[in-house]
């Protein structure tokens, strides 16, 4: 199923040693590719990943690479697969910078914390536009943070972790479904977003935290946090409906750019001072 990808012969060790480390996550670690002058990056699996997990994600690369061939994605592309000759080991991915430029700004956390409030917009409405891109292919992001939205030197916003997306054909595995719903379910438990609806409030929730001070108090939500916020909301009525669907447990979650329409960028959604509060409570 998809594009068969070229499988490449590797040592997991001699990466570890030999290649620069650029970041890891939960899966797996980033490197830079020094068999090809570090054009490119791989991603290692980490060892005890089972190898069904690893096949898994391999077939999904493949359908990816098939569908990267068709339509423009606006995510980092699979170019090859990595094998000690035994199973896999990771595989090899298009990045949207290069190396040695070190951009001041390598994601979409670094520019909550750092950007301007008219940069932080424009990028939220741009990972928007490229997360209905993506949808439009029956793709979703599934483990859709902030860490994983990459920006290049412009500030435009490129997904990455790619073999946790869903992708058509593929059914989703125990991993997959991880992800989804997770911080929804601790809420409303008995209750399951598709995964189209789970990308769209888990935007909402990243947005909100921008607009929050990046304090992360959204990602341990309580129903009393959720009234709060859609109560204290400084936005028009159409607004705070549109606040209201992405935090109550309606299953049918709004893009945030629909929020968006109805804010300034150099609006403050939140009083500074009443977030300070609830953080400090």
């Amino acid at each position: 199923m998809g594009k068969e990808l070229p499988k490449k012969i590797v040592s997991a060790n001699f990466i570890e040693s030999a290649f620069e480390y650029i970041d890891s996550g939960t899966e797996g670690a980033i490197y830079w590719n020094g068999y090809n002058d570090n054009q490119t990056v791989l991603k290692l699996f980490y060892e005890l990943m089972p190898s069904f997990t690893k096949e898994n994600k391999i077939i999904k690369l493949q359908v990816l690479a098939e569908i990267a061939d068709r339509h423009y994605l606006p995510a980092e592309k699979p170019v090859s697969t990595m094998s000690d000759d035994e199973e896999y080991v990771g595989y090899e991915m298009t990045t949207p910078y290069q190396h040695g430029d070190n951009p001041f700004f390598k994601n979409l956390d670094d520019l909550f914390l750092m950007g301007t409030k008219m940069q932080c917009f424009e990028a939220l409405s741009a990972t928007n536009e490229n997360l209905k891109i993506l949808h439009g292919l029956k793709i979703y992001v599934n483990d859709l943070k902030t860490a994983n939205i990459l920006l290049d030197g412009d500030l435009k916003p490129t997904f990455c972790d790619i073999d946790s997306f869903l992708v058509p054909g593929i059914p989703q595995t125990d991993d997959d479904i991880f992800y989804t719903n997770s911080l929804f379910e601790q809420l409303y438990p008995n209750t399951c977003l598709t995964p189209i609806n789970n990308d769209r409030f888990m935007l909402g929730l990243m947005s909100l935290n921008y607009f929050m001070d990046n304090n992360d108090l959204i990602y341990t939500p309580t129903m009393e946090l959720f009234e709060s916020l859609t109560s204290m909301a400084t936005i028009n009525r159409n607004g705070k409906n549109i606040l209201k669907a992405i935090l109550s447990d309606s299953l049918d979650k709004p893009y945030i750019s629909e929020l968006l329409k109805e804010l300034d960028p150099e609006q403050e959604l939140f009083s500074k001072d009443k977030i300070r509060d609830m953080v400090r409570n």
